[in-house]
């Protein structure tokens, strides 16, 4: 998959996040300096887990996490990347992520 369908991906991902009450403003700001693929990396690979994946999980909304697109568009992210995202998903529907640090 390419980085236009990764864009639109993650367009949608925060137009679902806003209908559903929550702005994801720290990632867009992150989007805009940065772009979208090192928006997302930066935010997987973080040691600590995000409050907007919280969100995300609160609203039913983790298929549309950036951990979720990383995991979409594997070509366009490092093994290291998708195994954080996979880790920090997996957490998350276990409901387990308060005080979690990633994979390492």
């Amino acid at each position: 998959m390419s980085e236009k369908e990764l864009e639109a991906f993650i367009d949608e991902s925060i137009n679902r996040s806003v209908k559903a009450g929550y702005s994801p403003f720290v990632f867009q700001r992150m989007r805009r300096d940065h772009g979208t693929q090192e928006a997302v990396r930066r935010l997987v690979e973080a040691d600590v887990f995000q409050s907007g994946l919280q969100k995300l999980q609160d609203l039913g909304l983790l298929d549309w996490s950036v951990e979720a697109a990383a995991i979409r568009f594997p070509d366009l992210f490092s093994h290291t990347t998708l195994e954080y995202a996979g880790f920090k998903l997996s957490m998350a529907k276990d409901r387990r992520l308060k005080g979690l640090k990633g994979p390492k």
